[in-house]
């Protein structure tokens, strides 16, 4: 069982004061307030879905429903709103003179806040699926079995969000429903799995609670609170406490020192505004972005909010209001291609930029285009990327070799190399999928069963079918001409 994770304290509210030049950074720590609230990432449980106003808390709210004739009248009370969904019909509107009451300024608080998953929604996550399998007497392949075998979440796992939101009522239905599902590591929730450390991307759990206890240490060493190492580690002029902790994250993470840097200043940004914008910023975000351009540092500091969210809340929810969402034109289509080859033609080393890609379309979102692009690029067949019976032999072994424990852990990218970029990452791990769905009950066995199995039945071919693009000196490949053997025709 995970160990629990420190929790961090409620995070003040950060003053802006471009002014004052005697401060060392821009931003202001008030004393932070007391709290002892169990719950992670400066989140505390909320007494109520919404706070009334006082005039409202005990009084009767006329609520004019589209569905009834007439006027239906609700009571509300504190006691009842801790524990209620209420639904706001867009046919609500004020009017003193009739008696119905505009509740539509309720919206934005009814919006839930986005809270990251941490190590300490995982250990209470695992420690109320054990209790519920236990009650219900199923060991971990049936469980998952169960889950598998139900597109909507059996009645038995139901008392888990009871459970799992009465201690951490932050998080979603969906949420916790997607890491139940990667906890159980069922098909297509593999982002969402339970996973001690990563090479890439989001860092693990035990690499989170690392990060964490050598946070803990740095502020005990040097008698400072959360906040104020916030305030260190985001000030322009970097201390040499900061720079030594950094140097002693980097090695004891076996990542990329980039990726340790950008989590650390993601997770401990001195900024208190996230997730849910309002209509008032969204306004001021456009105006000061008329006014400054793309300056992402300075407008954060002008919202106090990160840099990278003001990036892309103007870039996926302002900026592209006014793209075509409608079916893709065959003219559409070829300008994207064209456009993809021209910029891979000037660029040959880096990797497509989509939102250049997007702005020189003019039409499209830059999620759109990627996604556009791939499925246009899926729908040619090329000789290039068939895997020949020897080569798909190869590629299993290959995998086997690297001595992983979970498909997440495949380094894809250094096997790729190994070819000499014959085949990308993704069409290596594409075929490592085609041959894996001919295992029998592979939704169950480990990643060693389904390359034992593959081998095992690939070494049973007669020497002759085994034909290899990439080693076509190989004794047991005949030729190397199209005419070899797919491995999809062998199985």
């Amino acid at each position: 069982m995970l160990s629990p994770s420190s929790q961090s304290k409620a995070v003040p509210k950060l003053l802006f004061n471009p002014g004052n030049e005697s401060t060392a950074s821009s931003f202001i720590f008030p004393t932070p307030p007391q709290s002892s609230s169990i719950f992670p990432l400066s989140q505390t449980p909320p007494s109520t879905i919404f706070d009334l106003p006082s005039e409202l808390a005990s009084s009767e709210i006329v609520v004019r429903e589209e569905h009834g004739s007439g006027i239906q009248k609700n009571s509300f009370n504190e006691s009842s709103n801790a524990n209620s969904n209420i639904l706001l019909n867009d046919s609500i509107n004020q009017n003193n003179e009739s008696g119905t009451v505009d509740l539509t300024f309720f919206e934005r608080k009814l919006q839930r806040n986005h809270s990251y998953w941490t190590p300490a929604a995982w250990e209470l996550l695992i420690k109320t699926l054990t209790q519920i399998l236990k009650d219900h007497k199923l060991d971990f392949v049936e469980a998952r079995s169960v889950l598998m075998a139900s597109v909507r979440l059996p009645r038995k796992f139901t008392p888990v969000f009871v459970r799992f939101r009465s201690k951490m009522p932050m998080y979603s239905r969906r949420t916790i429903v997607r890491h139940m599902r990667g906890y159980f590591k069922v098909p297509g929730y593999e982002n969402f799995q339970y996973k001690s450390s990563t090479d890439s991307g989001t860092p693990g759990v035990e690499e989170v609670l690392l990060i964490e206890r050598e946070v803990t240490r740095f502020c005990a060493m040097y008698n400072c609170t959360e906040d104020d190492f916030r305030y260190r580690l985001w000030n322009s002029s970097r201390t040499p406490e900061i720079s030594q902790f950094l140097q002693n994250l980097y090695s004891m993470l076996d990542r990329n020192r980039k990726s340790v840097y950008n989590y650390v200043r993601r997770k401990y940004h001195p900024c208190p505004k996230k997730c849910v914008w309002s209509s008032e910023e969204e306004e001021e975000l456009k105006d000061l972005v008329n006014i400054h351009g793309p300056t992402w540092t300075t407008i954060g500091k002008m919202l106090q909010r990160r840099p990278m969210d003001c990036r892309d809340f103007w870039r996926d929810y302002i900026h592209c209001n006014a793209v075509n969402r409608s079916a893709w034109t065959s003219e559409e289509c070829e300008r994207l291609l064209a456009l993809v080859a021209d910029y891979q033609k000037n660029n040959p080393e880096q990797p497509i930029r989509w939102m250049k890609i997007s702005e020189q379309l003019g039409t499209r979102h830059r999620h759109h285009c990627k996604l556009k692009y791939n499925s246009l690029t899926k729908q040619q067949t090329k000789p290039d990327h068939i895997f020949l019976a020897g080569d798909s032999l190869w590629l299993i072994e290959s995998i086997s070799q690297l001595n992983v424990q979970e498909e997440w852990q495949i380094d894809w990218k250094y096997i790729s190399q190994s070819t000499d970029n014959l085949w990308s990452p993704d069409i290596c791990r594409q075929q490592y999928k085609t041959l894996k769905y001919t295992v029998p009950n592979w939704e169950v066995k480990s990643l060693k069963e389904i390359l034992n199995h593959i081998i095992k039945d690939m070494q049973q071919l007669p020497p002759e079918l085994l034909v290899s693009k990439l080693f076509p000196s190989n004794p047991s490949a005949v030729s190397n001409d199209d005419s070899g053997s797919d491995i999809s025709q062998i199985h």
